[in-house]
């Protein structure tokens, strides 16, 4: 699978839910420019910045040197004008230990000059740094949309089998937290790298400029990074267990709201919101325990840069003193200290920041590899829609085994009924039949070819499901209809309406086709929506048409309908319609009766009703 994205592809060999960060570095590899362009630039802002404090050095300097005889008697005013740069060039420059003679118009001079530099570097860094961080925007961001849509796309292909057994909303809540790619992305391209850069560069000046005063600047260093450590392993320690409690609030919110009537209807309201009450005592509990220890480390590494500071000032004031340092030195050191320390806290902080996220985007990645249904590539060739099943099992991955060695085939363009007691197997049944789940044992062929030898595109087209518990989307009537089929035409729209009895409803609908079901609802009924429904499965003429209960919301007017339409499908399709109804099954061609997993009888309805007691029964009803 192939997901397109800006300056390349993220293939489906590029992510590990286990490592997450090789995950990200393989996909920066495939825009490997792009990322090296984000480094240069962004570096580049960070080594301007190391020249301020060299700046300030000059700046201190000249304004000290003011102060410092040149064993001449000079007017403070000075009488002789000079031009701009001639002051500049007219300079004695300044030594290692000691500060040379400056009058106020040379100091005014390299003030002014100091200032003009400070500007243009500030502006030159701040556009540099901005255009870095465009361009990792769109790195990151296309990083982001190619895992989302590798989640997304695994979660739309999940076998029902393994999705039943996970909640929708934590499916969700999974492709989600793949939005966490993108701020990891821009803390490791535009502040990870340069942060280092600049480190390095402050080093070199430092031990250039004074070796014990940057010996002394870097003495809390280890301890500074031992508490930056510790603190950031102690917040990973069971971190995916922390968001999960989280997941779960997120999972049971929504879920009660869902089924709110339920709900209510169960006087079940205080008891929710007590469960609710004591995971969010223990999620709460978790994050305040979490912002202690941040709170805690953040003041040790504060004071271990302040500690550091007052010795480098006090240290370097002795030198100056001394004649061993100019003022400027100290002023310049004591602003490298901030410059030492802020990447190093900015670094630590990123890691905590990042180590959240990352397990987040492991959530979310373990959805985007995950393997989907593995269906086959051949194409669908021509038939009347003759599905068999030969050897059938079936099994719930917890375990449960429900179809046991089913052989049976439909009767091709006729209408196939599917009886047998609730928790018999029927639904799961027809969910095999349809591909929706895999096969593990036994086969199922359509016109003579074997499912898992299709491919999937092929078999949509050729099939349609109405089940009791469809959906319908917060869209228009028209896009609803329509969803199988999406370039069909009005007078095709129509028709499907008129087969499922529900065009005069549609015209009497204040916007017609354009009305706006709100999820999915709207001003239709039930037993409306069931044939909205019905209309959009007759829009796609199936090959094989499977009914899952599907009159079960409708009155009897209506249903009677459903049942002429149905009687009109022979020939068209084959139609396998799973019912508690007695009139649809003394009305199909075709009845198969399963009880507990395994098929008890196959034939015309009266034949069945001779041989079947259960059948019998319910025929009879």
């Amino acid at each position: 699978m192939t997901v397109e994205f800006a300056g390349g592809a993220a293939l489906e060999t590029d992510l590990d839910a286990a490592r997450p960060l090789r995950s990200l570095f393989k996909m920066a590899l495939r825009q490997r420019w792009l990322f090296l362009g984000i480094l240069a630039l962004a570096g580049f802002s960070s080594l301007l910045l190391l020249l301020q404090p060299i700046l300030y050095r000059e700046a201190v300097n000249d304004v000290a040197g003011v102060f410092v005889g040149s064993g001449q008697a000079e007017d403070p005013l000075e009488k002789v004008e000079a031009s701009f740069f001639k002051t500049l060039k007219s300079k004695k420059p300044h030594t290692r230990t000691t500060v040379a003679h400056r009058t106020p118009r040379q100091a005014m001079a390299t003030l002014t000059l100091v200032v003009g530099l400070l500007l243009l570097i500030a502006l030159l860094a701040s556009f540099t740094s901005a255009w870095a961080e465009i361009k990792t925007s769109r790195a990151g961001h296309g990083m982001e949309r190619a895992v989302i849509l590798a989640a997304f796309r695994k979660a739309l292909h999940l076998p029902l089998s393994r999705d039943s057994l996970e909640r929708a909303s934590f499916l969700a809540k999974q492709v989600d937290q793949v939005e966490q790619v993108e701020p990891v992305v821009t803390m490791l391209a535009l502040r990870a790298g340069p942060e280092a850069i600049r480190l390095a560069g402050i080093l070199v000046i430092m031990l250039y400029q004074s070796p014990l005063l940057a010996a002394l600047a870097l003495a809390p260093l280890p301890f500074y990074a031992w508490v930056a450590v510790a603190s950031t392993r102690q917040l990973g320690v069971n971190l995916d267990a922390y968001y999960q409690q989280w997941q779960s609030i997120s999972g049971r919110i929504s879920e009660s709201l869902a089924g709110l009537k339920t709900v209510r209807a169960s006087g079940a309201s205080e008891r929710e919101l007590r469960a609710l009450g004591k995971e969010t005592y223990t999620a709460y509990a978790g994050a305040v325990k979490r912002d202690r220890l941040g709170a805690w480390s953040l003041f040790g590494q504060e004071f271990l840069v302040q500690m550091s500071k007052a010795v480098v000032l006090l240290v370097g004031g002795w030198k100056a003193f001394e004649r061993q340092l100019t003022p400027g030195d100290v002023v310049m050191l004591v602003a490298y200290i901030d410059q030492v320390y802020d990447p190093l806290d900015s670094l630590s902080g990123m890691a905590v920041v990042i180590q959240d996220h990352i397990a987040s985007f492991r959530r979310g990645l373990r959805l985007a590899v995950r393997k989907p249904e593995i269906f086959g590539r051949d194409p669908l060739g021509p038939g009347p829609g003759r599905v068999s099943l030969e050897g059938l099992d079936y099994q719930y991955s917890h375990g449960s085994k429900v179809l046991h060695k089913v052989n049976f085939a439909l009767l091709p363009g006729k209408v196939n009924a599917l009886v047998g007691p609730s928790g018999s197997g029927k639904s799961t049944l027809a969910e095999l039949i349809l591909g929706l789940r895999p096969v593990t044992r036994g086969k199922i062929f359509l016109d003579g070819q074997n499912l898992r030898d299709l491919s999937e595109e092929d078999l949509r087209k050729a099939t349609a499901l109405v089940s009791a518990d469809g959906v319908l989307f917060s869209t228009t009537v028209r896009e609803n209809l329509l969803y199988q089929v999406p370039g069909a035409g009005e007078r095709q729209a129509w028709e499907a309406l008129s087969g499922a009895g529900l065009a005069e409803v549609v015209r009497r609908l204040p916007r017609g086709l354009n009305t706006f079901l709100v999820d999915g609802h709207g001003p239709l009924s039930l037993g409306e929506r069931q044939r909205l429904q019905i209309a959009r499965a007759l829009l796609a003429k199936p090959r094989l048409l499977v009914l899952d209960e599907a009159t079960a919301n409708l009155d009897k007017a209506n249903e009677d309908h459903i049942l002429k339409v149905l009687k009109g499908l022979r020939s068209r399709c084959t139609v396998l319609a799973l019912t508690h109804h007695p009139a649809l099954a003394r009305g199909a061609d075709q009845v198969i009766v399963i009880v507990k997993g395994k098929i008890q009888a196959v034939g015309a309805p009266g034949a069945v009703a001779r041989s079947n007691a259960y059948y019998r029964h319910m025929a009879g009803g």
